[in-house]
């Protein structure tokens, strides 16, 4: 239900909280810069970032920060830590060395994009990603004109008015619909090259190829996670902020796939199940999952 109080029934516009399915959306601006040359994969993001970064009890002069770079944050291999886990406010290994899943590295990330564009990031992703898409439902800042259909969440974990956020926040901060975010997998499923407001076919290749192993089964991209199968690869992510929990996964060689978006704390516990309905074989990426908690 969108609203239990009111008896409102799930439609097609119904926005949600799609938490960490922010990444992915996020990565693919990220590379349209590179595509400008504005930044490149492989320099450290300080030699675009003059600021002085403190965030989240950051030290500006820790050297570390000089180090990382923009495949690194994208692949969760910069050394960054995530909120929640007690590991913010410092590079906890050498950036490149092994993966650790991170949305502040994100965050940096956000920051340095904001500094090179001289725009905020909410406004940078409706122009350059989201309208050129066609993800007219998307957002990554809350808008008073989403109230009447946002879905409201469920459970002792409901985050209430935090998912109103005018703070744009690149790790999670994205509110969307089912229909949008269909579109934007769609996206990264094509096969051929699309017009200039669209990331090319070589950048779309590029996030969903290995960067950093996870373990035997599993590595990361640029801003997806990737899993072995035995129909193959697929790329995935999943969401889950306060009660909002979402997933997606997708094989570009088998052109198929699928979005959920649930305003439920209880949504991680049937994505395996939807999944093994609609797209056959074993997928791995649950069983990190499960590992996480």
């Amino acid at each position: 239900m969108k609203s239990k109080k009111a008896q409102d029934a799930i439609e097609n516009a119904t926005l949600f909280g799609v938490a960490s399915l922010s990444k992915p959306v996020f990565a693919y601006g990220a590379l349209q810069l590179c595509e400008k040359r504005v930044l490149q994969l492989d320099t450290p993001l300080s030699e675009y970032f003059p600021v002085s970064y403190t965030e989240d009890g950051f030290d500006p002069n820790d050297p570390s920060l000089k180090l990382f770079t923009l495949r690194q944050v994208l692949s969760h291999s910069a050394g960054f830590g995530n909120w929640g886990k007690g590991e913010v406010g410092r590079i906890n290994f050498p950036p490149g060395e092994k993966f650790f899943y991170a949305g502040e590295g994100y965050l940096y990330l956000q920051r340095v994009i904001e500094y090179l564009t001289n725009c905020p990031l909410d406004e940078y992703m409706k122009q350059h990603v989201l309208l050129p898409l066609g993800m007219h439902s998307s957002s990554f800042a809350w808008n008073d004109h989403f109230a009447h259909r946002i879905a409201e969440g469920y459970g002792k974990r409901n985050i209430g008015e935090g998912i109103r956020s005018t703070k744009p926040n690149a790790a999670y901060s994205l509110c969307s619909t089912v229909a949008d975010m269909s579109i934007f997998l769609i996206d990264m499923m094509r096969s051929e090259e699309s017009d200039t407001n669209h990331l090319s076919k070589k950048k779309l290749d590029e996030m969903i190829s290995p960067q950093i192993s996870v373990n035997q089964t599993l590595s990361w991209g640029l801003g997806w996670g990737i899993e072995k199968t035995t129909q193959g690869e697929y790329f995935w992510q999943w969401g889950d902020i306060g009660d909002y929990t979402g997933f997606a996964l997708a094989s570009k060689v088998a052109c198929e796939g699928l979005v959920i978006l649930t305003n439920s704390e209880n949504g991680l516990r049937i994505f395996k199940r939807i999944v093994q309905e609609v797209i056959s074989g074993d997928h791995p990426c649950f069983e990190y999952l499960s590992s996480r908690g």
